[in-house]
């Protein structure tokens, strides 16, 4: 009789590793040249294990800052962001870029209310001059056109 063949153990398929589990909480935290985040984080996930703005918070550098929604670390959603030179931006982003609806005001009271396209006066909008001059129309990657003067 021949001898048994012995079974040869199966191998074991390797267990796939996937991103660590994604955690979110909510704290401050002090940049090392000083500026502060005060708001909801987020770390782990695709992202991988560093601590990231997540959420809704506040970001304050020197005189400048930012208060709204936060995605992977960008301003991303509604948010208002003070210059410091007194210059307030206030509306929607995406990546870190004015896009969408917003209204911009010049330090001196001049504002454009309208589309904004990555970082530009961009679709219909409205601009008043430091004067009170009203211009309306469209605009196209910052500039306005063949605006009409509002009376």
């Amino acid at each position: 009789m021949p001898p048994k063949k012995q079974e040869e153990p199966e191998e074991e398929e390797p267990e796939e590793v996937g991103p660590p589990p994604t955690e979110e909480g909510n704290g401050k935290y002090i940049f090392p040249d000083g500026a502060v985040y005060e708001g909801d984080w987020q770390k782990g996930g695709e992202l991988g294990e560093a601590v990231r703005r997540h959420g809704h918070g506040t970001h304050i550098d020197g005189e400048q800052s930012y208060e709204g929604q936060w995605q992977d670390d960008a301003m991303h959603g509604q948010g208002t962001f003070r210059y410091a030179s007194k210059a307030v931006y206030e509306g929607s982003w995406a990546q870190n870029e004015y896009q969408g609806e917003g209204k911009y005001t010049w330090a001196n009271g001049s504002c454009y209310t309208g589309s904004w396209n990555a970082n530009q006066m961009h679709g219909k909008g409205e601009y008043i001059d430091q004067n009170g001059q009203r211009w309306c129309g469209r605009f196209y990657n910052g500039v306005g056109p063949g605006l009409n003067a509002v009376v």
